[in-house]
């Protein structure tokens, strides 16, 4: 298992991230609702391009197909990769495209994003899940399930971002120093900053 750990100013616990192998099958469990994502073969749809073949057992039935579709392929990139949230109650499934979350008490499952190629990896925070891409980001409400997709142009790519609290993601951009403050309420940003520097910008400003 891997861990990624909150920034300082994040009074939240740490949230433990699911590290798959990619060389070998992989199972993911949610023991609180006996919901099992199998991660096995790979597949190679056109050049270049490497996806997992997923099963997904559900009360030990197989649920595949019913959740998704004739498409059961996940990306590969799952080294910080989040199945369930801290309390079992949703399952994110990173199917190319459109990802999914699956509701454990009800069995619903709600559609929004995608995990292709550029994906990154996942969260669960509280009442929120942030999908993690190198060109955008997705938040779900997981209260109201509505998600919002905040796109990033422009030439530097996400390389990671957390929650600092409910309303401000933290952004580290790919092969720099640099990172900034994404604030939800206003869908900009909201102060540059240093990765090597322990300055916290003044919230209030």
């Amino acid at each position: 298992m891997t861990y990624v750990e909150f920034p300082k100013e994040s009074s939240m616990k740490f949230t433990k991230s699911d590290y798959v192998p990619y060389t070998e099958p992989y199972s993911l469990i949610n023991n609180g609702n006996h919901i099992t994502l199998n991660l096995g073969d790979y597949k190679e749809p056109n050049n270049g391009r490497d996806l997992l073949v997923a099963e997904l057992i559900i009360n030990g039935e197989d649920r595949t197909t019913d959740y998704f579709g004739s498409w059961n392929l996940t990306s590969t990139k799952l080294d910080k990769y989040q199945f369930s949230d801290p309390d079992n109650r949703f399952c994110f499934i990173p199917k190319e495209s459109p990802s999914f979350l699956i509701d454990t008490l009800t069995l619903d499952k709600f559609e929004f994003g995608r995990a292709d190629r550029d994906f990154v990896g996942n969260m669960f925070y509280g009442d929120k899940h942030l999908i993690i891409d190198r060109n955008f980001l997705v938040v779900t409400d997981l209260n109201t399930r509505k998600s919002v997709e905040f796109p990033f142009a422009g030439n530097r790519s996400i390389e990671w971002a957390s929650f600092i609290n409910h309303d401000l993601i933290r952004i580290i951009y790919n092969k720099s120093d640099d990172s900034s403050l994404f604030d939800l309420k206003t869908g900009r940003i909201k102060s540059p900053g240093n990765i090597l520097s322990n300055d916290v910008p003044d919230m209030q400003k």
